[in-house]
């Protein structure tokens, strides 16, 4: 008995070290991904034999297991080919019981203790849309619902600390404000769709799967944006002693994008005729347009601001940016004042 239980554990490990679909097509070359997306068998075998020459048929075997290689056809699959059947997959199986957490009234907790399975990604997705339908059908009390459910769902998926642990701490301020954040985004993409958009009908079987994972796309896309907004008026308000500090934390801030945002904000505050604004918008614009000339890292790109011709060409840049801002409020002025 003693040998077959220690088979079973030797299996069991195996079993646990099988990449998932999405491990494995991270550690493809570009010329695996381009065999698989092209589904040419010619170019899958090539680049097996160049890359791979120690393990091909692990590698093939692994490609079956995740799903991009069926055996049968000799038919490859993408990674989003994948992913969008195993989501149809989740929403079939398990239809029921979206329908019911989508009703559901106050905690989850009990539900997914009784159906733990249920804490998943594509759930999580799912609920998105339906938040999403509600925005559009302007249905508040039921958007408030799934939002905070979608919140939930995407935290304790991130979190690794125990279910009771988690619940007792989502009810903080930090938490509820993502959940309003979340309503903000689901109000916004409804209202990008139009007066009459067309919604995606989340029951079994007449999901279109394409036009949901494009829907979660721009979502996506959407928090992205808000939290990128967020960080740049986190950037503006800063002083001049911390802004360093800030942009090394905070490098996706240092992009044309934030210049386009900046300068919108500038003109809002030209609008105004708020110098002391604009003065700071123009401190940190001239930041990102200054690091955008050089070649280096934010923390190598701030040592260099020690040199005395770095000093000089971030002055020249920041008094071309106050000359335009100061011009834009004499023209508002004027505007207003008109002779």
């Amino acid at each position: 008995m003693a040998p077959n239980n220690q088979n079973t554990k030797s299996n069991k490990k195996k079993a646990q070290k099988e990449p998932s679909a999405q491990e494995l097509w991270e550690t493809f070359p570009e010329a695996l991904r381009r065999a698989i997306q092209e589904n040419s068998m010619t170019q899958f075998d090539e680049a097996v034999k160049n890359v791979f020459t120690e393990t091909p048929e692990i590698l093939r075997k692994q490609c079956i297991q995740a799903g991009f290689l069926n055996e049968g056809t000799g038919n490859f699959s993408t990674l989003e080919d994948i992913k969008s059947q195993d989501m149809l997959s989740h929403f079939e199986t398990n239809s029921a019981l979206l329908e019911q957490l989508s009703e559901l009234q106050g905690s989850t907790e009990p539900f997914l203790t009784e159906h733990p399975h249920m804490a998943a990604e594509h759930t999580v997705n799912w609920l998105t849309i339906a938040a999403l339908s509600s925005a559009i059908d302007k249905n508040e009390e039921k958007l408030a619902a799934l939002s905070e459910k979608c919140v939930v769902f995407q935290l304790f998926l991130a979190s690794a600390t125990g279910q009771k642990q988690f619940f007792k701490k989502f009810e903080v301020s930090e938490n509820l404000d993502e959940v309003k954040a979340f309503k903000s985004r689901m109000r916004s993409r409804a209202q990008a769709k139009g007066e009459k958009p067309e919604k995606i009908n989340l029951n079994q079987g007449t999901v279109d799967s394409r036009q949901f994972l494009e829907e979660l796309k721009q979502l996506e896309n959407l928090k992205k944006t808000e939290f990128a907004v967020q960080n740049y008026n986190k950037l503006v308000i800063r002083g001049d002693r911390m802004v360093k500090e800030f942009l090394i934390e905070n490098p996706e801030l240092l992009t044309e994008e934030a210049i386009k945002y900046l300068r919108i904000l500038a003109d809002t505050y030209s609008k105004d005729l708020n110098a002391k604004k604009c003065t700071d918008v123009s401190k940190k614009l001239t930041y990102i347009l200054h690091f955008l000339t050089k070649k280096m890292t934010v923390a190598e790109y701030f040592v260099d601001l020690l040199a005395a011709d770095s000093v000089k060409e971030y002055n020249d840049i920041w008094l071309v940016e106050l000359r335009k801002m100061k011009q834009m409020m004499v023209d508002y002025k004027k505007a207003r004042n008109p002779e």
